[in-house]
């Protein structure tokens, strides 16, 4: 099948895609992270992930405020909630996601832990600023916290995950996390397998 996983795809591509995920039993739960110019943009995502039968629509921290209340008022409409994602920090920081938030119930954070990490975030301290408004979270462990950072199976790393799920739960949150592993290593299926085995164990407690 030729063609994009961008919203734009051709009705033809969508179609092709809807039957793929049905007969694997799929369910599409988010995408992006995804963006448009202008409302009629914003409502072509919109429709795209409606159609999709998408619950999440993850976009970029930082919009301003006509933009963020427009999303608020599409993600009413729609019935798709938003959640801000942070490749681009500082604005996906918790203290500006937070305020990015602020009045606007529709919208959430779908922030990558990972990142918070790398730039010297303590990742359980930004679950704890944004109480109750996470949506989904790219979970991910890191080495260290700050610069340098590197990528690490679940367990293995300062990100203390452990804590941070155990957070997750005292808010009450019940959406998904991705579990996230973006470091190619000649041991990666090996990595990867870590992490699930980590994952498994928290929750068999």
């Amino acid at each position: 099948m030729k063609g994009t996983t961008a919203f734009t795809m051709s009705a033809e591509n969508r179609a092709l895609v809807k039957a793929f995920l049905a007969k694997e039993s799929i369910k599409l739960v988010s995408y992006g992270v995804a963006g448009a110019k202008d409302e009629s943009g914003w409502r072509q995502l919109f429709d795209f992930a409606k159609d999709m039968g998408i619950e999440i629509i993850q976009t970029e921290a930082g919009k301003d405020a006509p933009t963020a209340d427009l999303l608020n008022k599409l993600a009413q409409e729609y019935g798709v909630k938003v959640a801000l994602h942070n490749h681009t920090q500082p604005a996906g920081f918790p203290d500006k996601v937070a305020a990015e938030l602020k009045g606007r119930s529709f919208i959430g954070s779908g922030a990558d832990i990972g990142h918070w990490a790398a730039a010297g975030i303590v990742p359980v301290d930004g679950v704890k600023k944004l109480e109750g408004r996470f949506f989904t979270m790219h979970m991910v462990d890191m080495s260290k916290i700050g610069k340098g950072a590197k990528i690490v199976p679940f367990g293995q790393g300062v990100s203390e995950l452990g804590k941070v799920l155990d957070e997750l739960k005292r808010q009450k949150f019940n959406s998904t996390i991705t579990c996230e592993y973006e470091r190619v290593t000649p041991t990666l299926e090996q990595e990867v397998g870590e992490c699930v085995k980590w994952y498994k164990a928290y929750f068999s407690k």
